[in-house]
């Protein structure tokens, strides 16, 4: 029996239970987000639908401010883990603590049915199979948490298994990782809008294996039906690297700035994926609690990145433009002085997002080259 602490959790676990160290900025993170939620709605009930030791569980209750917390966990073990967790905690004997030895499909088709105002989703794989029955378990103004480590599905390296899952096309490329979170945005929305919900992503990250979504929820056949503005595709150019998002359906398949054919990723959420007021929110929360420092960076990061769509990859750009590369400082002040905005992104270190086109972004390249001496 191995002990890890984390938080205000202390948790005893075995060989048969799954708790992995170092995806502590998620929960770290959601247990920030539990807390700014809570703080807006001091009633707030939580449910955790993949608790596993019961730690998000536990910190939600205790750290996040949570007036009620549920814990599902199917597998018999790690129930086990669960429940002696309840009692290292002294969470066992309070009423506002419930857990159960099931799964998300049973007590979301039980003969009782409940709602609750946040839900945390963290399966391993994709979050594709329980999107159904978590819309069962909300209403309106629900905030939802999802994970999905599926990454190398959403990401393009099994193109048939994404097309399986998530009845879109991905990319393979330096795109991959917000085309792979706007996949699966754009799969919530429309499960979302089964139940009457539409969606408001709120903070979006790809994070080492995997994605965390969180989203707000709201009822209602008007919002239901707005998801479908979001809905469309990415267009890449293999050709000059060109990207557009179109909603709903592109009206040419060619580039608009050299003509070649584009490659299409989707369907997809072609909307917005961040909420910089719940993200400055959110790193607020994190900065009075102390986390640790490399998190509070990935939120300042977060905080300061633009929430244009997709991001150019500046190696890859420099590469099929067969010249040197260029930093990121120096090619920050050239787009910038030219009156664009620009920033780095978190999905992909050696990318930037712009508000800048394709062919300002080569000319500025360019320019910083020339400025080196790098080129004629």
């Amino acid at each position: 029996m191995e002990i890890y602490e984390e938080g205000k959790a202390r948790i005893k676990f075995n060989s048969q239970s799954f708790l992995n160290p170092k995806a502590q900025l998620s929960r770290d993170l959601s247990v920030a987000f539990v807390k700014y939620k809570t703080k807006i709605n001091p009633k707030a009930t939580v449910i955790d639908t993949t608790s596993a030791t019961g730690i998000r569980g536990i910190r939600y209750y205790k750290e996040g401010g949570a007036k009620e917390i549920c814990m599902l966990e199917i597998n018999n073990s790690a129930f086990k883990d669960l429940k002696g967790n309840m009692n290292y905690n002294k969470m066992n004997k309070d009423s506002n603590v419930r857990y159960y030895n099931t799964s998300i499909q049973e007590f979301a088709n039980s003969s009782v049915r409940e709602s609750f105002d946040i839900i945390d989703l963290d399966p391993f794989g994709s979050a594709a199979p329980n999107l159904t029955d978590i819309m069962k378990l909300a209403r309106d103004k629900s905030s939802l948490m999802i994970t999905a480590t599926d990454v190398a599905v959403l990401c393009g390296a099994h193109y048939k298994a994404c097309l399986k899952t998530y009845f879109a096309q991905p990319l393979h490329n330096a795109l991959c990782h917000e085309v792979g979170i706007r996949i699966l945005l754009g799969y919530i929305a429309r499960i979302a809008s089964l139940f009457n919900f539409g969606i408001e992503p709120e903070i979006s990250i790809s994070y080492l294996h995997y994605v965390r979504l969180f989203l707000k929820l709201d009822h209602g056949a008007a919002a239901a039906v707005k998801n479908y503005e979001s809905i469309g595709y990415a267009l890449y150019c293999k050709a000059c690297g060109n990207f557009a998002l179109n909603s709903p359906i592109p009206h040419s398949l060619n580039c608009n700035v050299c003509g070649h054919e584009y490659s299409i990723a989707g369907p997809l959420w072609v909307g917005r994926i961040q909420d910089k007021t719940v993200i400055n929110g959110v790193k607020e929360v994190m900065s009075q609690d102390k986390v640790k420092n490399d998190e509070m960076t990935f939120m300042s990061n977060l905080s300061s990145e633009l929430d244009t769509p997709l991001y150019y990859s500046i190696p890859a750009l420099t590469k099929m433009m067969n010249v040197e590369s260029v930093s990121y400082d120096r090619l920050k002040e050239e787009l910038q002085s030219q009156g664009h905005s620009i920033s780095k992104t978190h999905m992909n270190k050696e990318s930037i997002k712009t508000d800048a086109g394709i062919s300002e972004v080569k000319a500025a390249i360019l320019k910083v080259l020339k400025s080196r001496n790098m080129i004629n």
